[in-house]
Parts: structure tokens; sequence; C-alpha cells
């Protein structure tokens, strides 16, 4: 659980209620909580992953690879030679790492949804599907 703050500056792609599933962009940590700069519905997201929509039905999904800059339970930020991606996480996303440390390598398989959004599959920490060297 992660408490969130939400003011006349969070943009609402979604309405805000109890048991909502949803995505927050965020760019600062105070104590405890958040201060959301974006709230998003994570079905709607999940929907048009799984619909194929912007993406070929028999195309396989996207990778990318970087280095950690953040990371929430919703959002993955990576560092990569043509800038920073923000890829979103789901309770769907498996992950092969044991912690999002700050300048770790990792490769993501995602698929992107209609709006352009990255939706994570999988996360793995660079060089780690060809095992130690």
């Amino acid at each position: 659980m992660q408490q969130v703050a939400i003011n006349e500056d969070t943009e609402r792609l979604v309405e805000i209620k109890p048991g909502a599933e949803v995505t927050i962009e965020y760019r600062r940590k105070i104590g405890d909580f958040v201060i959301a700069e974006r709230v998003r519905s994570v079905k709607e997201a999940g929907t048009a992953a799984q619909s194929g929509t912007e993406t070929a039905p028999s195309a396989g999904p996207s990778t990318v690879t970087g280095t950690v800059v953040s990371w929430t339970h919703a959002a993955l930020v990576l560092r990569t030679e043509e800038g920073d991606v923000t890829l979103f996480l789901s309770p769907k996303t498996e992950s092969l790492v044991k912690s999002f440390e700050p300048g770790l390598p990792v490769t993501v398989e995602y698929q992107e949804t209609s709006n352009g959004a990255r939706l994570a599959m999988r996360v793995q920490a660079t060089g780690q599907e060809n095992g130690p060297e």
C-alpha cells in the first residue's frame, strides 16, 4: 500500500474511489507518501495491451534496456541511450530482480497501449538470461 497526495495540479484520468486499481505517476516523495502528477486506471492500460491495440497480432513484446533511475510499485523509470523511459508496472508484471536499485542495468519486455503507455510484462537484470559471466 502506498499513501498518495493529490492536489489541484494532479491530472486525473480516472474517477478515484475506494477499491479502484490505479497507476500513479509522481516526481516527489515526502515522508511516507508521494505527490501524484497523474492518476490513470490500471485496467484501462491492461485492457488496451491485451486487446493488441496498436500492436500487430503476431508481434511479440518490445524490449528496452537501460539503468534504473527510480521505481515505485506502479512505475519504473529507466535511463536509456535515447533518454529516460517510464514503464508501468502491474501485479501481473514478472520481476526477476530482487530490488530495483538505482544504476542497476535491466531489460524490460513491454507492450505499448493505445495511448502510448508502456506496460511492463517482464523485468530482468541485463545479461541474466545468459547466466553469470
